[in-house]
């Protein structure tokens, strides 16, 4: 099981848990704490998976069934939705909870676009304006999390080299998105 170091004794938070009077904010002193190059590793995927879905789920839009336009505004809603219940669930809950949570959501709204088959049987036009509303409101929501959640992962002193480092490896995986998207059914679904 891979848990994010988010828990200090004394109930510090992680940000406040090194001392950073001396820190100078380099990267060799970000790669000398351990558990923070735990945490940077482990959001750098989170925040691949996330980019990479939330933006195959962008291009794939268009090659869903159902009417389009139906399917663009269930996908507009959720996105406003998730960066809406990202702020409330931030202030409430514990960041991996949230984490979890939005992950979930993510996972059960795309199951049935992963397990689609032919029109008629399973897989039905009203289906996939809840199922898109559902993986993107869980990818969106997960995104404003991330960014929520940066300072409480990670020292102010270290915060935006850690977020550069997790944003260019998402965006690095994230360039596949487009090209996964365009691959024939059954491949980009299970993806």
């Amino acid at each position: 099981v891979i848990s994010l170091e988010i828990d200090y004794p004394d109930g510090e938070k992680p940000a406040d848990a090194i001392d950073t009077k001396h820190c100078q904010g380099t990267l060799s002193e970000l790669c000398s704490d351990k558990a923070l190059l735990k945490n940077m590793f482990i959001v750098s995927i989170i925040w691949a998976i996330t980019s990479f879905t939330y933006y195959l789920i962008i291009f794939k839009l268009k090659s869903l069934p159902g009417n389009i336009f139906v399917n663009s505004s269930a996908s507009s809603i959720a996105n406003a939705l998730g960066h809406f219940a990202a702020l409330c669930l931030y202030k409430v809950m514990h960041v991996k909870r949230v984490m979890t949570f939005f992950f979930l959501i993510q996972l059960f709204g795309s199951l049935p676009i992963c397990f689609q088959f032919e029109r008629g049987s399973f897989y039905t036009d009203e289906l996939v304006p809840v199922s898109l509303l559902l993986s993107t409101f869980g990818a969106a929501g997960q995104f404003c999390n991330l960014y929520l959640a940066h300072l409480d992962l990670f020292p102010l002193v270290f915060a935006t080299t850690t977020m550069g480092v997790c944003n260019i490896v998402a965006r690095s995986m994230t360039i596949f998105a487009p090209v996964v998207a365009e691959i024939a059914y059954p491949v980009p679904a299970l993806t």
